[in-house]
């Protein structure tokens, strides 16, 4: 099991939410997104974990979620799909998606 499909277990065994960038080594993965993510979790009574997946190490977790190209976004609850985006997100989009939950 690779730290990645670790990571990503053991965030959906909790109440929070969580946030996951599906990204290839050929791409600069949102370095950004921590730090939105950060934000939130100050500001909010809700939590939102964020797992970062490289899709070229772990194409089979890509596949359990249906992510064929990225970058990708899917927002989870307790392994429940609540949001998905394909391609590029912006700060701003991605704050109006955390102020809908």
């Amino acid at each position: 099991m690779t730290s990645q499909v670790e990571a990503l277990k053991n965030a959906l065994e909790t109440s929070h939410l969580v946030l996951v960038e599906f990204y290839t080594n050929s791409q600069t993965r949102n370095a950004w997104l921590a730090s939105v993510v950060e934000a939130y979790n100050r500001q909010s009574s809700k939590h939102i974990s964020l797992v970062s997946v490289d899709m070229n190490v772990d194409e089979a977790l890509a596949e359990t979620y249906r992510v064929s190209m990225a970058p990708a976004f899917l927002l989870l609850l307790r392994k429940k799909e609540l949001w998905r985006r394909l391609g590029k997100l912006t700060v701003d989009e991605l704050q109006e998606v955390l102020s809908e939950f």
